[in-house]
C-alpha cells in the first residue's frame, strides 16, 4: 500500500467501536468509556487513518495546557504496520498544534523507534506491574487518616496535583473519579493532604494510578486501601527509579509485565516524573 492511499481525518464518536477493536487487537487494556473520554477531551487533535472507510490507525492527544499535549493511543492495524501510517498520524497531529507546543508520551518498545525518528527524547523509564486476582480482598485494614475521596475534595486535589506535576490534569482526575470512585482515596494529617490515588476498570485488569504522595509509606497506605476494596486483577505503571516502592509492590505480589519509556519533544515536563509520583495515570493519560 502506498503511503498516499490512506486518508487522515478527525476522529468521530462513530469511530469509537473501531478504535476499541484496534486496542483489543494490540492486547491493550482500555474500555469503550476510556476511548469516549479521550475522544471528547482531545477532540481537536485526535485523528484516524482510513482506507475505503476502514480505520487503519489512531492517535489521541490530551491538552494539559496551551503549550503541552499528552500523546496516546498510537495504534495501527496489525495488517498495515510498517507502511508509514503511524508516522503520518503523529506528524499531522503535531502540525495541527501550536508551533511552540511540547509533546509528551509513554512509548511501548514497539513505538519507541517511531518517536525517536520524530525527535522525541527518552527522559525516564517505567514498567507496568501486574497482580492477578486472588479471589479475596486483602486483609490489611486502612489507616484512620485514609478515606475515600468525595466530590468536595476534587478541587483541592486538582490544585495540589498541578503544583506537583506542573500541568493541569483536572479533566483526567475528574474522569477517573467518575469512572471508579471506589479507587479514589486520600490520606491527610491534621487537615494537610499527604497523598491521593485514583484508578479505573479495564478490559484485562483494573488500573491503579495516578498515585501522588509525600512518601512511599503514604503511597503504600493508599494502595492497601485499594487492594482491601477489591479482589480483582490489578496493573500499576511505576517509574524505574522508585526502587523501594517497586520492592514493596513485589512483596504484595506484583510482577513486572512490560517496559514503557517516557519521552518528550521540545522542553520536557520533568515534574511529571518527580519523586512524589508513585504511579502514573496510564500511558494514554499521562
Amino acid at each position: 500500500m502506498a503511503t498516499d492511499s490512506f486518508q487522515i481525518r478527525s476522529m468521530t464518536e462513530a469511530d469509537l467501536p473501531h478504535c476499541v477493536r484496534l486496542s483489543e487487537e494490540a492486547g491493550w487494556n482500555q474500555l469503550h468509556t476510556d476511548w469516549g473520554f479521550l475522544a471528547k477531551a482531545g477532540s481537536e487533535y485526535n485523528l484516524v487513518a482510513t482506507l475505503d472507510d476502514q480505520i487503519l490507525g489512531t492517535v489521541t492527544a490530551l491538552p494539559y495546557s496551551n503549550r503541552f499535549l499528552w500523546i496516546g493511543m498510537m495504534l495501527v492495524d496489525v495488517s498495515y504496520r510498517r507502511r508509514g501510517i503511524g508516522k503520518h498520524l503523529l506528524s499531522k497531529l503535531m502540525e495541527n498544534a501550536d508551533p511552540s507546543c511540547c509533546f509528551g508520551l509513554d512509548a511501548t518498545p514497539l513505538g519507541e523507534k517511531l518517536y525517536d525518528v520524530l525527535g522525541y527524547k527518552k527522559m525516564a523509564n517505567l514498567h507496568r506491574y501486574g497482580r492477578p486476582a486472588n479471589g479475596k480482598k486483602d486483609s490489611t485494614s486502612t489507616s484512620s487518616n485514609c478515606r475515600k475521596i468525595t466530590p468536595l475534595d476534587l478541587d483541592r486535589i486538582i490544585s495540589h496535583d498541578q503544583d506537583i506535576c506542573g500541568v493541569d490534569r483536572s479533566s483526567v482526575l475528574r474522569y477517573l473519579y467518575r469512572a471508579a470512585p471506589d479507587y479514589a482515596w486520600l490520606l491527610e494529617f491534621d487537615g494537610q493532604l499527604a497523598g491521593y490515588m485514583m484508578g479505573r476498570p479495564g478490559r484485562l485488569a483494573d488500573h491503579l494510578g495516578p498515585f501522588v504522595a509525600v512518601s512511599a509509606d503514604v503511597a503504600l497506605t493508599l494502595l492497601e486501601a485499594a487492594l482491601f476494596s477489591s479482589p480483582k486483577t490489578f496493573v500499576i505503571d511505576v517509574f524505574d527509579h522508585q526502587k523501594e516502592w517497586i520492592d514493596t509492590l513485589k512483596d504484595l505480589g506484583f510482577e513486572a509485565q512490560r517496559p514503557l519509556y517516557r519521552m518528550f519533544r521540545a522542553d520536557p515536563i520533568t515534574t511529571l516524573s518527580g519523586p512524589k509520583i508513585f504511579a502514573v495515570a496510564g500511558p494514554e493519560l499521562g
